[in-house]
């Protein structure tokens, strides 16, 4: 469903284009053995890899085996883009900051891009009244954003599984 929604995606607007300009959205099951599926891409294609989340290594406590999948999944492209505002700042993670470090750059996407923005504009003194709604499931990685937003926000609603 993901590669289908993200071909809708990447082909916006292209409704009267040719197919042969159309992008299309390959994927693979297991993004450590996806060299076949790379291979066989052609221009206008996307390989679309399984969430790094199903992989033991994407934050194995073991560096060594972290930069193993890292170095695997960097071997197939040039570029590395995050959009995962939620994860990154995880320091033991494979992909956020393993692969990045294999190919020497990476940067950010548009999600974390409006994420960024959005806590400039709190942080640079938002319009009042303020609230902040806050969730997720583990408090102590948003200790310190709550710290510091608090001098900075009127009402805090916390919901999800912080909220037990």
């Amino acid at each position: 469903p993901v590669a289908v929604r993200l071909s809708e995606l990447l082909n916006e607007g292209g409704g009267s284009q040719p197919s042969s300009q159309r992008v299309h959205v390959k994927f693979a099951e297991d993004c450590l053995n996806a060299d076949d599926a790379v291979a066989s891409l052609e221009p206008g294609q996307v390989l679309l890899l399984e969430n790094v989340r199903f992989y033991s290594d994407e934050n194995s406590r073991e560096a060594s085996d972290r930069l193993v999948m890292a170095r695997r999944i960097a071997g197939y492209g040039d570029f590395f883009v995050s959009d995962a505002f939620g994860t990154s700042h995880r320091e033991n993670s494979a992909t956020t900051v393993g692969i990045p470090t294999v190919l020497g750059h990476g940067c950010c996407g548009y999600l974390v891009e409006r994420e960024i923005t959005a806590y400039a504009k709190l942080l640079g003194g938002a319009p009042r009244p303020t609230v902040a709604i806050v969730g997720g499931v583990k408090v102590s990685d948003k200790i310190l954003l709550l710290e510091h937003i608090l001098a900075q926000i009127d009402h805090l609603i916390i919901g999800g599984a912080m909220a037990y």
